[in-house]
């Protein structure tokens, strides 16, 4: 049973071994490396064991014996770069500190943790495919639909919205919007609106100018406004959701060491929307608290207004009653005898208390209040 178990340990370790040496060499020269008892140099130049390939030293003059290593100058190494395209790189900069490979294969045995980027490339030939599937909608509309002089600009609209939109930014959520694939997506835009509103690029008409003429909302912005709607959606997921992770390095097979590495889909980009998410709730508190102190102050202003449209009101009824007594005689004309006035209403006595208000009283007064009222309005 023992005897076994060393058998399939041995077994285990060579395959490890024979995994290990073979990296940074493509499908094209993987017969040149089978297992065998010895290595020939691919110039021809020298025999050396197998067990020297890609041992860290230099035994061949071309740098055949090591592909996945720094020790021969004029060595390459092989970037898998699953997803997209494969290529060469000096074989000084394996393991170099620095990601030269977008799947990260040449940063196997370095402290420096690189992040497969590869994905960037699938997501150009996604774009290119969502742009032609785009061009080919718009060119079967283009005579029936589109430069159709029947039709209105709102029936045009809408077939822009239900059939060309969707055909050109499905699984948007996922693009990396890069400063040319924003360009890529505002002329495949802006080609169909051009259209529609029967220009060329040859008028030199503004994007914003047609969109506004037109009343359409750029699609980056629904774009990116869709994206963060979706990243919201992944941070709110709990930690063990499958969509809330992603591979940090390429296909495992090709790279054992990093085999089953996995980050939680955008830590630092979680962090940042999270901050981002309180900063705005922040903002929100603020401005729902000034809403409610404006409420406050608009009550109490609205109090203070009734209150002196009740005292414009007393003052106008006062002055009233003085004008019809003066009309009716109740008081004489100057220079003649003077009748007695009547008594004054509560209240209704001057600063120093000598009887009732005159006319220029109750008038000053008014003004007052008048001036009162602008102030709170």
């Amino acid at each position: 049973m023992r005897c076994c178990v060393v058998v399939i340990a041995c077994a285990l370790s060579s395959l490890c071994v024979d995994a290990r040496k073979i990296r940074g060499i493509s499908l094209s020269y993987k017969r040149f490396y089978r297992e065998r008892k010895s290595f020939l140099c691919i110039d021809g130049s020298k025999m050396i064991p197998f067990e020297q390939v890609n041992d860290d030293y230099c035994d061949c003059e071309d740098g055949s014996d090591e592909p996945g290593t720094a020790a021969c100058p004029n060595g390459r190494f092989y970037c898998i770069n699953l997803g997209f395209h494969p290529q060469y790189i000096p074989s000084s900069r394996v393991n170099d500190g620095i990601c030269d490979c977008c799947d990260a294969s040449d940063e196997y045995n370095s402290h420096t943790r690189c992040l497969n980027t590869c994905s960037e490339g699938r997501m150009e030939r996604e774009i290119d495919r969502r742009i032609g599937a785009a061009s080919a909608v718009m060119q079967t509309l283009h005579g029936s639909v589109v430069v159709k002089r029947e039709l209105s600009r709102k029936v045009k609209l809408l077939i822009y919205q239900s059939i060309y939109i969707p055909a050109l930014t499905y699984g948007h959520e996922l693009w990396v919007m890069t400063e040319r694939t924003r360009l890529r997506v505002q002329a495949a835009e802006m080609s169909f609106l051009r259209r529609v509103a029967g220009l060329s690029l040859r008028d030199r008409v503004r994007s914003s100018v047609i969109r506004e003429e037109l009343g359409v909302d750029p699609l980056l912005l629904r774009v990116e406004r869709s994206q963060m709607r979706w990243l919201g959606h992944l941070v709110r997921m709990p930690p063990g959701r499958l969509p809330g992770h992603v591979p940090l390095v390429g296909d495992p097979g090709e790279d054992p060491g990093h085999a089953g590495e996995t980050m939680n889909l955008g830590q630092r980009e979680r962090a940042a929307v999270e901050d981002q998410m309180r900063a705005l709730d922040e903002g929100l508190r603020l401005r729902q608290q000034l809403i409610e102190e404006g409420v406050l102050l608009w009550m109490e202003k609205q109090g203070q207004l009734r209150e002196l449209q009740q005292v414009a009101e007393d003052l106008q009824v006062k002055l009233e009653e003085h004008r019809g007594r003066r009309r009716r005689g109740e008081y004489a004309e100057p220079g003649g005898p003077r009748a007695p006035p009547p008594p004054p209403p509560p209240g209704a006595q001057d600063d120093a208390g000598n009887g009732p208000y005159t006319l220029h009283d109750f008038q000053i007064c008014q003004i007052a209040v008048l001036h009162s009222l602008q102030s709170v309005l």
